[in-house]
């Protein structure tokens, strides 16, 4: 049986992995107090919405309205059973790598995805290239779309191709007899389980390495997410780069991973980052100056990180890089 391959770079310290598993923490109390305050006001939320899904560039808009309120209550329960999911395998897991603890991979990435994106958007605004800005309606369901958005997005552009992408490896693999073990091990149904649900383990247990394949799927999907922003017209060009970029973190994220792992981060790009603008009346004041601080430590925290994990890479090793 082949054994599960190792990140081989950068372990990060205690200190920064409290930091990093701090912000995981900060974004579910945030969650809470913000999504618990605006149901329990009702204002704003005791409307029809009318549902939309993705597949790529193919939008589908669902054909009937349910309450805002519900939406919103049924997306907090989701996104708190996947925050205490990551939290439970990054508690248990001994490695704090960033490609072998769900933790450390979005502790570290989201806040180094946020000071990149701003870097673009400022370069970008040097150069005159205009981003634009969503039609703002109320700041309850802005926000409510802003948090909709990782959920129905990530399933288009990248649980579905991608999960598509590992069970077409995974099958491949199988059928030619590179697996040790009884191709009857998998079944069709853990064979899909795997690939659209934990489709790290899958490729792990398969001896499947990021190669090519993996790379064209991360590419493609992140340049179709970036367009998308301006295709549906809401932003201006300027937004393609900037999503483009987190798109390709959110895509290993779902492979090395699973869903849980790229939604939150998601989640943390649309709602995190953006609810002291849409709804900082709904929010203690502690929590708003508590989160900024964070942030700032985490961004720090992560730049450190990403360094020095650039730099292990390059110092001989028994382990490969699963991103090599």
């Amino acid at each position: 049986m082949m054994q599960e391959h190792s990140d081989g770079g950068y372990q990060p310290s205690a200190v920064i992995f409290m930091i990093f598993g701090g912000l995981v923490l900060l974004g579910l109390l945030t969650m809470l107090s913000v999504d618990g305050a605006m149901i329990y006001s009702r204002s704003q939320l005791s409307v029809p919405v009318q549902p939309y899904a993705f597949l790529l560039l193919l939008i589908f808009i669902v054909p009937f309205a349910i309450n805002a309120l519900w939406v919103m209550a049924g997306l907090t329960v989701l996104y708190f059973l996947m925050f205490a999911y990551v939290i439970y395998l990054g508690h248990g897991k001994k490695s704090r790598r960033m490609l072998e603890n769900p933790v450390s991979f979005i502790g570290m990435s989201i806040p180094f995805l946020y000071v990149v994106s701003v870097a673009i958007l400022l370069l970008e605004n040097v150069f005159g290239v205009q981003v634009g800005n969503p039609i703002s309606t109320s700041s309850q369901i802005d926000y409510l779309d802003l948090i909709y958005a990782p959920f129905v997005e990530e399933i288009g552009f990248r649980i579905i191709p991608l999960g598509i992408l590992v069970l077409g490896e995974a099958l491949f693999v199988i059928n030619a007899g590179r697996f040790s073990e009884k191709p009857g091990e998998f079944g069709m149904g853990s064979l899909l389980i795997g690939s659209f649900i934990f489709p790290g383990k899958l490729r792990r247990r398969l001896g499947i390495r990021m190669g090519r394949a993996e790379w064209a799927g991360i590419i493609l999907t992140a340049a179709l997410f970036g367009y998308a922003h301006y295709f549906f017209g809401e932003w201006d060009i300027g937004k393609i780069s900037q999503a483009a970029f987190v798109g390709v973190l959110f895509a290993i994220g779902f492979l090395e991973f699973g869903p849980f792992v790229d939604i939150l981060m998601h989640w943390f790009f649309n709602g995190y980052f953006t609810f002291v603008e849409y709804i900082s009346g709904f929010a203690p004041v502690a929590l708003v100056d508590v989160n900024l601080v964070w942030l700032f430590l985490a961004g720090i925290a992560s730049l450190v990180y990403f360094f020095r994990w650039l730099i292990s890479r390059g110092k001989p090793s028994g382990e490969h890089d699963p991103l090599t």
